[in-house]
Formats: structure tokens, sequence, C-alpha cells
């Protein structure tokens, strides 16, 4: 059904500009459903369709499209990259669109972020850190009074299992809530630490050798 009317939305977009809006918001909604049920390739044709809207439509008009919608499919994107074993492409799609939501306020997607990061961090070596993050995307999800994205739940599975056999039951449990704890600037800092360590091949992020971290 959304599928439906997505491509009768993008039919009319090219003549019916008010059909723009409603037909990027389809795209997101049809690559998150696809991202939860773990058909990546179908997602991230979804979601790069929906970027492609913006170019398409949007170019050098940036101020009068909606600010969630490209943060939002860009951190989708992420999410498949992430899930499929693409780390560096998945840290990069992640920082960006964990940058853009935090410059803009939209937590929601911060919350996202940080929880792709996590799994970022300990697909890349750093358990510690993917487990804090973990727990801050979760503090930040429960700050809000929601649960995470459906979508983030292949991801938030992921980041578990990976972290469960590289801490254990009790130490994940004492760095994930040492990760609830963290102010949300504190949070995003660790990881755009993780993000710039996982592009540069640095041995470990900053935030690992911060006084006062737990697990340093």
């Amino acid at each position: 059904m959304v599928g439906d009317a997505s491509r009768q939305l993008g039919e009319l977009a090219g003549s019916e500009p008010a059909a723009i809006p409603m037909h990027a918001v389809t795209l997101v909604v049809l690559g998150d459903i696809a991202l939860a049920q773990e058909q990546f390739e179908h997602a991230a044709m979804r979601y790069a369709a929906r970027l492609q809207v913006t170019q398409r439509y949007y170019e050098g008009l940036e101020h009068q499209q909606p600010a969630w919608g490209p943060i939002d499919a860009r951190a989708g994107l992420a999410g498949v990259s992430y899930c499929i074993g693409d780390y560096p492409r998945a840290a990069a799609l992640y920082v960006d669109s964990l940058n853009r939501a935090w410059d803009l306020s939209i937590m929601m997607l911060v919350a996202s972020s940080l929880l792709g990061l996590a799994g970022v961090a300990a697909a890349s070596g750093w358990p510690e850190e993917g487990a804090r993050l973990l727990g801050a995307a979760e503090g930040s999800a429960a700050s809000l009074g929601v649960p995470l994205f459906p979508r983030d739940q292949p991801i938030r599975e992921r980041v578990l299992t990976a972290l469960q056999v590289e801490l254990g039951e009790g130490r994940l449990a004492i760095e994930r809530e040492a990760g609830r704890m963290l102010p949300v600037e504190q949070a995003i800092a660790q990881a755009q630490d993780v993000a710039d360590a996982c592009l540069n091949a640095n041995l470990r992020p900053r935030a690992s050798l911060e006084e006062g971290v737990v697990g340093s």
C-alpha cells in the first residue's frame, strides 16, 4: 500500500510540487520497513532514492525542504552499511547524521546515530566504547519517553551480540550503565572519536584514554 502510494506520488512529483514532500516521506518509510525486515538491498535503494529527491527537487533550495528527511535517509543508509559489514561507510554516514541531527536538535536521530556508532566501535575492536555508546543511545531515547526506532532493531541486536561476546554480561552492564549517565554532549564527542578512529585507522578513539572514563 505504501509502495503504491510512493509510486503514484513519484509520478506526480514532476508536475505537482505539492506531491514532492509526501513522496520523500514514503521513500524513507519504505526504507525503514525494509531495514527492520533485514532486506538490506531494498532498504538501500529506498534511502538512496530519498536522497535523489533532494538532489533533483531541492538543489539550492535546502531551506525549503524538511530538515529531518535527508538526515533520516543518511542514518538509514548507515544502518544498512553497518549490517552488511561496511563499517567505514557506516561510520561516515552515522557521524554525518549525528552532527546534523545535533545541530538541529533532532534528538531521536541523535539516539539512532549513537546506537549505530556503538556498533561501529564494537566491530572495530573497541567494545568498552561501544557499550557506553549503546547505553547513551538508550538513555537518550528514554529521556524522550520513546523507544529506539523499529528500523534500528537489527542494528541493536548485532551490537548486543558483539558486545556480549567481547565483554561478557557483567562488564557490558557496567559500561552500558556508564553510558546512560553520560551527558549527551560527552556521548556525542565519544561517538565522533569512534568515527574518526574508524575512518583514519587510529589505534583507539581518544575518548578511551580520557581520565575518569569507566574501563580506562
